[in-house]
């Protein structure tokens, strides 16, 4: 699969400033758990910025987050994954490209 391939599938990973290495990002207001546990105090969930319209203001990270989460039901979402993370994170030389 090509790097072009795997973007068209599963979109982009993200390298967010306040993470050590890269980022898959997806709009948490269509994570189910993550509802159930906003209104649980004291959840990791309950004071999520992101559970409000924080992102979902910002256009370009709307239709990052719309493209991956459409992604995850492609058959080959996970030959895409594997792609990416090969690609950024252990590098072109182990991913036979």
């Amino acid at each position: 699969m090509t790097l072009g391939e795997a973007h068209a599938i599963a979109g982009a990973l993200g390298r967010p400033s306040k993470l050590p290495g890269f980022a898959y990002g997806l709009d948490a207001r269509r994570c189910r758990r993550g509802a159930d546990l906003k209104g649980v105090p004291g959840s990791i969930c309950s004071t999520c910025y992101a559970m409000s319209d924080f992102y979902g203001s910002w256009s370009p990270v709307a239709k990052g987050h719309s493209r991956r989460q459409d992604g995850l039901d492609h058959p080959r979402w996970p030959d895409a994954m594997v792609r990416l993370i090969e690609h950024h994170c252990v590098g072109e030389s182990a991913s036979g490209s």
